[in-house]
């Protein structure tokens, strides 16, 4: 690749050992009744999210510190109505959509280690 226009070469990296993640927690302040309020496509909202790892090293904000790897490579987030909340799956960023009269689950799960997940039910609200 190039980065600051000179060219560099790929760096495989591997990890092995047992599971680099052992826990990862939704941290994003909603509001006091977990309600996404804004206007239509346009409210958004970084999620924030706890990320401890098996040597104990934990970033309480791992996606604004290890971003973009980190969520990427390693998350897969996911909404349970997309039209009412949709997350980047890339980034993390979540959008409000529409109103729903139904709870929406964000969630979040380890690409790595499927068993390591959280998720974020809120109320969407134009």
């Amino acid at each position: 690749g190039v980065f600051a226009g000179v060219n560099s070469t790929s760096l495989q990296m591997r990890y092995e050992g047992s599971a680099a993640t052992t826990s990862l927690d939704f941290t994003t302040e909603w509001a006091e009744d977990k309600t996404f309020h804004g206007y239509r496509d346009s409210a958004t909202k970084a999620l924030s999210l706890a990320v401890t790892f098996a040597d104990s090293t934990s970033f309480q904000n791992a996606l604004a510190a290890c971003q973009p790897f980190l969520a990427a490579d390693s998350l897969l987030f996911s909404s349970s109505d997309p039209s009412k909340a949709s997350v980047d799956a890339g980034t993390g960023v979540a959008t409000l959509r529409d109103n729903s009269h139904l709870p929406v689950t964000l969630t979040v799960v380890s690409k790595c280690d499927t068993s390591l997940t959280d998720a974020d039910v809120i109320h969407c609200n134009l």
